[in-house]
């Protein structure tokens, strides 16, 4: 995989060499090294975009299902890179409006002769009304509103369906997809340099939209998706996405209509929720085979960031509140110790404890 020559990286790209380049940034950023993986996965990104998988196939040359594949590839990436964006801090490579790639549909591979994904592959229009209808059911209309919508196409009909389809990696990859493109949202908006610059009720209102899609999204999570204890690694990992992008700018605290100290709490309420998925015992076993472990510590010392800056400022919170704060310290200790045993970059975050 990690065998290029020196024709290859010049060659003009193909679908192998950009998956083989994805994986290497996914690889470098498991064994710690970020910033090499962020470097990596920019070359995976520009090698797609010179493919032009970051558009939507119109090639009536191409079969649909390696269209499918090539939607999936982008995708792929797509979220690596803006994993990474936000372990890193740094811009993406392509915004946004230079992608109209469709949303892969949530079927595998095995699944797509069956008769809607069949339908979705081959009717763009099918395939689009779908995705609409599946991003309508987190932003339901006003009933004032609803008598002045169009009759269902078949793709609404068919969207009707997706909870009544069965958990898949596919399905989840759909979910995931929507909440990265929510967070894309909120790094663009509140996190760029150019955002702390925005007047403050521009700002709320961005921070008001991106509040109603998340919670919008969480509330659309099949069943088997839900949060909830002892779920498995999908679930685990659509949890972590959540909190990472329900948790305010800490900038944003001083500028807010609320009260200061109202705002601080939310921030680290969600850090607490984030170590609350984590087994209050360290385990290795559990990191290896239901947490995000290419990613986990990235989480731990985010949040275990907040809570000790929470813990230096000393805002007014009740004695109970500032034990939790404590023990969450304590746990994120734990895990991180028990993450070192696995991964070099492990031992080396804890430097950043005390």
């Amino acid at each position: 995989m990690l065998n290029f020559t020196t024709g290859q990286i010049f060659d003009h790209p193909n679908l192998q060499q950009v998956q083989a380049e994805g994986l290497s940034a996914f690889w470098l950023m498991s064994m710690g090294h970020v910033n090499r993986a962020w470097r990596a996965c920019g070359v995976s990104m520009r090698s797609a975009i010179a493919l032009g998988i970051n558009l939507r196939s119109e090639s009536k040359d191409t079969p649909n299902f390696s269209r499918e594949l090539q939607y999936r590839v982008w995708w792929s990436i797509y979220t690596l890179e803006n994993t990474l964006s936000i372990m890193t801090g740094r811009p993406t490579s392509a915004a946004d409006t230079f992608c109209t790639t469709p949303l892969p549909i949530p079927y595998e591979e095995d699944q797509f002769h069956g008769p809607i994904a069949s339908q979705l592959l081959s009717d763009y229009s099918v395939r689009y009304g779908y995705m609409q209808a599946f991003s309508s059911r987190r932003h339901k209309p006003p009933a004032s509103q609803v008598s002045t919508k169009p009759a269902p196409s078949v793709g609404h009909y068919l969207a009707s369906t997706i909870n009544a389809a069965a958990p898949s990696n596919s399905l989840y990859f759909l979910y995931f997809i929507d909440i990265t493109m929510i967070m894309r949202r909120a790094i663009d908006e509140l996190y760029a340099p150019r955002g702390s610059r925005e007047p403050w009720p521009n700002v709320g209102a961005a921070i008001v939209d991106l509040v109603r899609d998340t919670d919008a999204w969480i509330s659309s999570l099949p069943e088997v998706f839900q949060f909830r204890p002892m779920q498995g690694s999908k679930s685990l990992f659509l949890a972590l996405r959540f909190c990472r992008a329900d948790r305010p700018r800490p900038g944003q605290v001083q500028s807010s209509p609320l009260d200061p100290t109202t705002n601080a709490k939310i921030c680290v309420d969600s850090a607490c929720d984030i170590l609350d998925l984590l087994p209050d015992t360290p385990d290795v076993l559990w990191l290896v085979q239901l947490s995000p472990w290419w990613s986990i510590i990235h989480y731990l010392m985010q949040s275990a960031t907040i809570l000790l800056i929470e813990l230096d400022f000393c805002v007014k919170f009740d004695i109970d509140e500032v034990a939790k704060i404590t023990l969450m310290v304590q746990k994120s200790y734990g895990v991180a110790s028990c993450n070192g045993c696995r991964q070099p970059s492990g031992s080396t975050s804890l430097g950043g404890l005390p």
